[in-house]
């Protein structure tokens, strides 16, 4: 084999190599421009997920102050039917001390005359 065929196969050599480097070139190149579209469609993923957590918060803060009226008006309410019951027991109690004074007091109960001569 004579310099010159030796320096042809070299170079029938680097040119395979050329063209397999310039086809895994091309191949990165396409993989490259696949990861830029799925990061520009992350970064719209990422705004939506945003904007989500954005409505999710205000939602949570609107649920926060509904629950904090309803506890103002459960308490409200409560004070108003204690006040109720009070209103009720007293009633009660005064038409009962007004029917006891005007029981006979009965001989035959001596127990009931008793209790009844302590109120």
């Amino acid at each position: 084999m004579t310099d010159a065929e030796k320096i042809l196969q070299a170079l029938e050599r680097l040119e395979t190599g050329q063209q397999a480097l310039q086809a895994t070139v091309a191949q990165q190149g396409k993989e490259l421009a696949n990861l830029q579209t799925d990061i520009k469609g992350l970064g719209n993923r990422m705004g939506i997920l945003e904007q989500g957590q954005k409505r999710l918060k205000e939602g949570q803060k609107t649920l926060e102050l509904k629950v904090e009226a309803f506890h103002s008006e459960q308490k409200r309410a409560n004070v108003e039917i204690i006040s109720t019951l009070h209103e009720i027991v007293e009633v009660n109690a005064t038409d009962t001390e007004k029917v006891i004074a005007h029981l006979p007091l009965h001989k035959k109960f001596p127990c009931l005359s008793m209790c009844w001569e302590r109120a």
